[in-house]
This record gives structure tokens, sequence and C-alpha cells, in this order.
């Protein structure tokens, strides 16, 4: 399905009708548990992130799973997003909006870079996130939270550590029901 996985804020009403009616979807969303160097930071439901503490500082940041290293990026910090933070901080930084069930999606903040990488890996055991370089302080922030600073010697690891049941309104959130409204098969935005 396309489009956002969240209720619009001028919907509520249409939400709770739709919820009442049956139309909603229940679908699992990953609640991500993050640690720095094997101790416990904290949960995260939107977002994960590292972000310089000073404007127009860039640091290096490397991404890695148990597979191996994803990539390195020179940015002013990286952002890691459940499908429900997806069409926030990672959309701006460039990112992609993904359907409920869809992953995570790794996303450079600011990067130096024309085209810059930008991941979106199923929710792995453990995502590795570290920082190669820092030109300042680099601080680790849980759905928009500081937690705590973070260096070039910290790993922090992103991993899976409960699902969160949510109810999923596709005709609220604009996006058609599966097989359209037509019954067709098209996903396209519907009009409510």
């Amino acid at each position: 399905p396309r489009g956002p996985p969240w209720t619009p804020r001028e919907r509520p009403g249409r939400a709770v009708a739709a919820a009442g009616a049956g139309d909603g979807r229940p679908t699992s969303h990953p609640v991500f548990g993050v640690g720095v160097d094997g101790r416990r930071a904290g949960r995260a439901v939107t977002d994960v992130s590292l972000l310089a503490a000073e404007p127009a500082r860039i640091s290096a940041f490397a991404v890695g799973t148990a597979g191996g290293r994803l990539g390195r990026v020179r940015a002013d910090g990286l952002v890691v997003a459940t499908p429900l933070g997806s069409p926030g901080y990672a959309r701006a930084a460039g990112g992609p909006v993904l359907g409920p069930g869809a992953g995570a999606v790794v996303a450079p903040v600011a990067p130096f870079a024309t085209a810059p990488d930008v991941w979106v890996l199923s929710v792995p055991p453990a995502l590795s996130l570290s920082v190669e370089r820092d030109e300042g302080p680099v601080e680790l922030l849980l759905d928009g939270e500081p937690r705590r600073r973070v260096g070039p010697d910290d790993r922090v690891t992103v991993r899976r550590a409960a699902d969160l049941s949510v109810l999923w309104l596709p005709t609220v959130a604009g996006v058609a029901p599966a097989g359209g409204p037509d019954g067709k098969g098209s996903n396209e935005s519907s009009s409510q």
C-alpha cells in the first residue's frame, strides 16, 4: 500500500468511525531497542538519530549489519526510522515513506555528497551505527529526545526489541483499500 501509515490530524472523527466500522487493518509495528557499547540506551517507536550537537559540524558515520558494512557517509547526522517514523525526519532528510511492515529506512542528514545513499532494510537482528570521525560532539536521539553523547569509540546498535500493534486505516490516511476503490487493484490515493 502507498501513503502514510498514520491518521492525519484533521481526520480523527473519521478515524474513529472507520475503526468502529471495522475498516482498519491490524498491523505490527517495530519498536527499536537501542544500545551503546552493549548498554541499554532506550527504545524508539519512530526513529533513532545520531546528530551533530553543533550546527554545520560534519562527521563521518558508518552503517552496518551482522552481514557486514553497508556504507559510510559524511554528514551532519544519520537517522534510522520505522515505517511510522519514515514520514518525519527521515523523509525530510531524503528518505522514502515506508508502508506498514516495510522495515526501516536509514538516511543521512545534510550529507556532504551530491548523491548520498539511503538504505531501506528489513529490520535486521542488529543494525550498527558508528561515528568514524567527529569534528564536534554527536548526540544520540530516540524519538527526537536527546539521550547521550556518542564518540568515535562508541558502537550504537539498533534492533527490533518489540512489536506494537496498530490499526492502519488506509481510507482515512488517504489511501484506497487493497484492491482499490473500484476493486481493480489500484493503490492510488483516494479523495476521502
